[in-house]
């Protein structure tokens, strides 16, 4: 029987977050995560916004934690080097009665101690961002939001984790929780281990490890968004994000300057009650560009070059909130789900929050030789000359181009798959280096990159796997 003190389920950006600040204590810390790789749920499918909080409900978890995350984020980004911009964001309004309902999300703001935030005119708005119609009348500008790409910091929340002693394994189902004299026998597909506390981070899965737990307060619904990906080479880039007037399930389809330089639009919003099912229709995708291109007339089709849909779990019962809490039946079995918009923002002190109400109960103690740093991967495009002819000459990998679009190099890729939680699939490299995220979209590089992985890990090619098992690149002839 393996024993650790605390075991996570689910390794998006609040698992992660979560394993972050678990690992600054003196404890044995596990995260078991069902995929192949972490960040490969929820977490993978947004355009990335770290709201500023004026949209939450004051009073509610979301209006607590969506700023004081937000906050956390440009000390975060410098720590564990992950991509991170303080792009601000402007909510638009087009009539006055939009105007009125924007002097509304300012005193909501305002009383969610949201910094900076204010109505602009239509001159100071098209100072901020020249890009917006100029039809828009005003605006409500963030400047404390920003830009990330959550995979990356989820990532780099793993990594720092285990430098400082915790553990992640992929590829583990929870098949069941079973409550002990001193905690929790959790058992996945492979091990049983024996924990003194459960946190379940596990997104749309939340309220199905609940009920492997015997708790039945929970139910979790799908908010199904589409998202568009406009190539970087469309002549301009975005200043803010900018978002329409919100509406009641959504944020609106928003035109997002993503910190790669791409423009993401989205997303919709569809409930559904299906986990897996991340399908779009032509009229989605047309529906979202109308929107997005109405904020941004430039915007032309011929320059979308991916479109997907992610999940957001809602969870039924907590009026479109968060559920932060310990079991209200089952002590030492914590809860952080329904952790929809704004989560990535929140991520940070939403793992902050859920430690603090173990400490509380416990008493932690610090480690005393924590190290918050993490080292970041290198982005070879972003080099000086001077810079990259240094590396190429101390590594001749990274003097071999393997993604042409987004100039990514062997030894990125290297890197990628040799770190602590390091790729093992063509996604977890794309996600990781941006190999294959270009205009041609993998058609030219994915060959090498399956060349690469079966150099280093020994994969079979007919075993490599785009993401999810099942997802095999090539068909074996039998």
């Amino acid at each position: 029987m393996n024993q650790v003190d605390v075991i996570v389920i689910g390794g998006g950006i609040v698992g992660t977050n979560v394993l972050r600040v678990l690992s600054q204590y003196q404890l044995k810390t596990l995260l078991l995560e069902k995929n192949t790789d972490i960040a490969s749920g929820v977490t993978k499918g947004n355009g990335g916004v770290v709201h500023s909080g004026y949209d939450a409900k004051h009073g509610t978890l979301k209006a607590k934690l969506n700023p004081l995350g937000a906050s956390m984020y440009p000390e975060l980004a410098k720590q564990l080097e992950f991509s991170y911009e303080n792009k601000g964001t402007l909510t638009v309004a087009f009539t006055e009665e939009e105007l009125e309902t924007l002097k509304q999300l300012l005193a909501n703001g305002l009383a969610n101690n949201v910094p900076g935030l204010r109505i602009v005119d239509q001159a100071e708005m098209r100072s901020i961002e020249p890009q917006v119609n100029p039809e828009a009348i005003g605006a409500l500008y963030a400047p404390s939001a920003g830009i990330t790409d959550p995979y990356e910091v989820a990532y780099a929340c793993a990594e720092n984790a285990i430098n400082n002693g915790a553990e992640v394994k992929l590829n583990q189902s929870v098949t069941g929780i079973e409550k002990t004299d001193s905690g929790y026998k959790v058992s996945t597909q492979d091990n049983t281990y024996e924990t003194r506390w459960v946190i379940n981070c596990a997104g749309v899965y939340g309220d199905e490890i609940a009920k492997l737990a015997g708790s039945e307060n929970y139910e979790i619904v799908e908010r199904h968004g589409t998202l568009m990906i406009i190539e970087k080479a469309v002549g301009f880039e975005l200043n803010a994000t900018l978002f329409p007037v919100p509406g009641q399930a959504t944020k609106g389809m928003a035109a997002i300057p993503a910190c790669a330089g791409n423009i993401i639009l989205g997303s919709t919003a569809t409930m559904m009650e299906d986990k897996e099912a991340t399908r779009f229709t032509k009229d989605e995708a047309s529906e979202l560009f109308d929107s997005a291109s109405h904020l941004v007339p430039n915007l032309k089709r011929e320059n979308i070059i991916r479109i997907f849909t992610g999940l957001r779990p809602v969870e039924t019962h907590s009026n479109n909130d968060f559920v932060i809490e310990e079991d209200k039946e089952h002590e030492g079995l914590y809860h952080a789900i329904g952790i929809q918009s704004p989560g990535i923002a929140a991520a940070p002190a939403i793992a902050e929050y859920v430690v603090s109400l173990i400490n509380e109960k416990h008493e932690l103690i610090k480690k005393s030789d924590y190290n918050p740093l993490r080292k970041g991967l290198i982005d070879f495009s972003e080099l000086s000359v001077t810079e990259k002819q240094q590396l190429v000459e101390d590594n001749p990998a990274y003097g071999h181009v393997i993604c042409r679009c987004e100039i990514v190099t062997e030894g990125e890729i290297l890197d990628a798959i040799h770190r602590p939680i390091g790729a093992t699939t063509i996604d977890g490299i794309k996600r990781r280096t941006r190999a294959g995220m270009g205009r041609c979209q993998g058609g030219f590089c994915q060959p090498k990159i399956m060349e690469i992985l079966h150099r280093e890990l020994g994969i079979e090619f007919k075993d490599i796997l785009l993401e999810d098992v099942g997802s095999n690149v090539l068909l074996e002839d039998k």
